[in-house]
């Protein structure tokens, strides 16, 4: 790849240093995520229908699929290749407790669950009529897990029972970029989309009533920001268990913003109890 970047400041080009250079896939690498308890561990997906698993700290040199070795000062191959989808793959995310479990997501509308020890597909479902661009399983809830659709839905499934969502939430007006659980609470979900908007759900409010002034409202959704002016691409919530509700955000425009809910719009639901598939 072309290391060579101008800087924002002078505009002069520099070359960049990376540490490792992850070689494998044959077109764009869009989702990734390193895994949540081995450091060392990456799994990246890829519009070439295939999802990439990288020991960056390995010494060995993985042999490419057309027989050549991936080769470099600084490179490595995947240590596994999945392959399973028959589209483009979108993104992936690790289990939190099950160590070898991965899930992957596609242009298909399908998940694809994977045992990592096997590089084998264990499970494969059709949740969404339309690509599913964003997945991500829960942090504690061991069944759960929620995804994000071209046509903006985002769904959270107990995959024991996948023929229909534990909640359907309905918001978006664009194709939903990422999906992130809140740090601080089991019901928090963030997601985000080519809408500009961000939204903040607590799926503990999804049994509770719509208030009288609203009844087209959904009580399930705590806040949406419209501060963006162009598709967010990500989001993260800030680590720092004082500002908990903190979001950062990022679109098109190169622009971030760091926001966060109004204390009376939280209601005081800051540290909710909700039973999530375990």
């Amino acid at each position: 790849p072309d290391l060579s970047r101008p800087t924002a400041s002078s505009g002069k080009t520099v070359k960049c240093n990376p540490t490792v250079v992850l070689r494998g896939p044959q077109r764009a690498g869009i989702g990734l995520e390193w895994h949540p308890t081995e450091e060392n561990i990456l799994a990246v997906s890829s519009y070439d229908q295939k999802v990439y698993l990288y020991d960056v700290e390995s010494n060995t040199v993985a042999e490419s699929e057309t027989g050549g070795a991936y080769r470099g000062n600084h490179s490595a191959g995947p240590s596994h290749v999945l392959k399973g989808h028959t589209e483009e793959v979108y993104d992936v995310s690790w289990h939190y407790t099950h160590r070898d479990t991965l899930l992957s997501c596609g242009a298909e509308g399908k998940v694809l669950f994977w045992d990592r020890r096997t590089g084998a597909k264990t499970m494969s479902a059709e949740l969404h009529k339309c690509p599913v661009l964003a997945s991500t399983f829960h942090p504690t809830g061991q069944f759960a897990f929620a995804t994000g659709s071209m046509d903006g839905p985002v769904r959270v499934w107990d995959f024991r029972s996948i023929s229909k969502p534990v909640y359907n939430l309905v918001a978006h007006r664009g194709p939903v970029t990422g999906l992130h659980w809140a740090p601080f609470s089991d019901s928090v979900l963030m997601s985000h989309s080519t809408d500009g908007s961000i939204v903040i759900w607590d799926l503990l409010k999804a049994s509770q009533e719509s208030q009288p002034c609203d009844q087209n409202a959904n009580p399930e959704l705590v806040f949406q920001h419209y501060g963006h002016s162009s598709p967010v691409r990500d989001a993260c919530w800030c680590a720092d268990a004082n500002d908990a509700w903190t979001v950062l955000g990022v679109d098109d425009h190169n622009t971030v913003q760091i926001w966060s809910p109004a204390p009376k719009i939280l209601n005081d639901n800051t540290d909710p109890d909700l039973e999530v598939p375990s």
